[in-house]
Formats: structure tokens, sequence, C-alpha cells
């Protein structure tokens, strides 16, 4: 009999981490049920990650269980977090509409105070081989746009803009 490690190597899967079909909304994650069983979890009917059953709460409407060897039918991921929450992409989105095409990075700054943040959006410039930036105004560091890490550059296709 294999072992639960053997189990989880040869599906590629990780215990308790969340996993995204492909073809359909649903969410998933591999947990060892009360008789210390490989089992998985997941939400068939609605469109957020963020249930009870994900986390491994109390089973509700949901919800969905099944064994481990569904793995062989699904194609799936592993999920990742969106960098941007919704409110985050629709202000984002707004304030770049009238230059999208033109966008060459986004970033998150922190002040030198160290407790203000602020999104700077590099922009390719009308004037031959210059650029300029915006930058919007500041926010309390850890209070928005907690997906973004510091100094990065994000482009429009990682920030799904």
């Amino acid at each position: 009999m294999k072992t639960v490690q053997e189990i989880l190597d040869f599906y590629g899967v990780e215990l308790n981490k969340i996993y995204k079909r492909k073809d359909i909304d649903v969410y998933f994650k591999i947990y060892k049920n009360y008789s210390n069983e490989l089992t998985i979890s997941y939400s068939g009917f609605i469109n957020s990650v963020e249930s009870d059953c994900m986390y491994g709460g109390l089973v509700n409407s949901c919800c969905i269980y099944g064994p481990i060897s569904l793995l062989n039918t699904w194609d799936f991921e592993e999920y990742k977090e969106p960098i941007l929450d919704t409110k985050e992409k629709e202000y984002l989105r707004a304030i770049i509409k009238p230059f999208k095409n033109r966008v060459m990075e986004i970033a998150k700054i922190r002040l030198a105070s160290r407790i203000w943040d602020y999104i700077s959006i590099k922009v390719e410039s009308l004037r031959e081989n210059d650029v300029e930036f915006i930058e919007l105004p500041i926010f309390k560091v850890n209070s928005m746009y907690k997906g973004m890490d510091l100094e990065k550059s994000y482009t429009l296709e990682d920030l799904d803009l």
C-alpha cells in the first residue's frame, strides 16, 4: 500500500493547498479526513474561494467531498491569489484607461517615512525616447494593494488589467 506522501507526489499536490480546475470555476484542497484517508473538499456552486469548506470549516451547501482518485480526470493547477482585489483593479483600470497602451509598468513604492506607500505608473511619453510617471495619492502601509510587493515592477498582464 502506498504512503500518503507517495499518493500526494503521484498527483503532484500537497495537503491543504488550494487548487483550481482549469475547465470550470471549481476550487479544491486535499486533506486527511477523520479516518486519516486523503479526501478532496471542493466548491462547485460558488465563484469564491473564500468559502468555509476551502479552509476546513463546517460542511455547508457549497461543499462537496470526494475521493482523491477524482484527480485522475481533472485538469487542475495550483490556485494563486490575485495580486489586486476587485476594487483595486477597477480603480487602476479607470486611471489608466486613456493611455493603457502606453503603460510600461506599475509599482508600489514606500516613502522614506516608512508609514506611507503609493502607486507609481510608468508611462511611455508622447515625446520621443522619454517616459513619464503618474503617482497616485499616498496610503497607509499595508492598507491597500496588499498583494503587490514593494519596489517590484508589474505589467498590466501581471495585475490582470
